[in-house]
């Protein structure tokens, strides 16, 4: 059995790892790995012909090759038989904008921002959303506060620039913040 999860420098502000699990023929899986309850999804690529099998108390997942597992308040079992071999990428739903400057002042950012959030929490069963931004993007935390996130913290020197660094906001919305204010 092969494992490993790295993290890629370049894109870890999006994708938190990635990671392989690779059993081959005849090899013993000696306890079923599980996932615990966490706000991560993964997307997870296999061959096509391959099944996937994940339960948990009161509920099962299963079919085959390329899936998604969203974010999940209840642990998942992996029920899975060699060979099988999976290429995972970890993930925190996240909302990511950018637009051009012809574009700013006309609520396409904030569209953007509901649409993304609702999606997260309606379609990818997210319980919490996050995103960030450069502290002097003012626009863009103008744009988050509207969609009822709300500033989480701040990140001292965290991009690098040209001439120096400047710091990250970073805010969130629950899902319960978000139903409350879309009643």
């Amino acid at each position: 059995m092969i494992t490993w999860k790295h993290q890629i420098e370049s894109l870890k502000h999006i994708v938190d790892w990635v990671w392989l699990l690779d059993v081959a023929a005849g090899d013993e899986i000696d306890s079923m790995p599980q996932l615990v309850p966490n706000v991560n999804a993964h997307y997870i690529i296999t061959p096509i012909h391959q099944h996937y099998y994940y339960r948990n108390k009161s509920d099962h997942f299963c079919g085959i090759g390329n899936h998604l597992l969203t974010p999940s308040t209840q642990t998942l079992v992996l029920k899975d038989e060699a060979p099988l071999i999976r290429l995972g990428i970890r993930f925190t739903p996240t909302v990511f904008y950018q637009l051009s400057e012809h574009a700013w002042g006309k609520g396409i950012a904030t569209l953007a921002c509901q649409f993304m959030t609702r999606l997260a929490f309606d379609h990818l069963s997210a319980h919490k959303v996050t995103a960030d931004c450069y502290v002097g993007n003012v626009g863009s935390y103008k744009t988050m506060e509207k969609c009822g996130y709300q500033h989480e913290g701040t990140q001292k020197g965290y991009y690098k620039l040209e001439d120096g660094f400047e710091d990250r906001v970073l805010y969130g919305i629950t899902k319960e913040r978000f139903d409350s204010l879309n009643r």
